[in-house]
């Protein structure tokens, strides 16, 4: 089951834009530290824009594999429907 915000278009979007937002400005840290070679800084950041990647990016896609798609995919059947190439027959 998915959460009310995957519903909701301006909630899901803002979802997705917090994520990209936060992915961002966590990578444009590692370049700079990287780049100033302040390397253990680097790689805690490194850490944590990981963490970011597993917690908030993969999480959301899989609850909306999950939960948001299918629950769409039951109320509008026509997102089930196969395309004429998957359907055909082999001789």
């Amino acid at each position: 089951m998915s959460g009310p915000s995957l519903r909701k278009l301006e909630a899901h979007r803002s979802i997705h834009h917090g994520a990209f937002a936060e992915a961002k400005r966590l990578t444009e840290l590692l370049e700079t530290l990287y780049t100033d070679g302040r390397c253990e800084h680097a790689a805690e950041v490194a850490d944590a824009l990981v963490e970011h990647w597993e917690t908030r990016i993969i999480a959301h896609a899989e609850a909306e594999e999950e939960g948001f798609y299918r629950e769409k995919a039951k109320r509008e059947g026509s997102w089930l429907k196969r395309s004429p190439s998957s359907s055909a027959t082999t001789t």
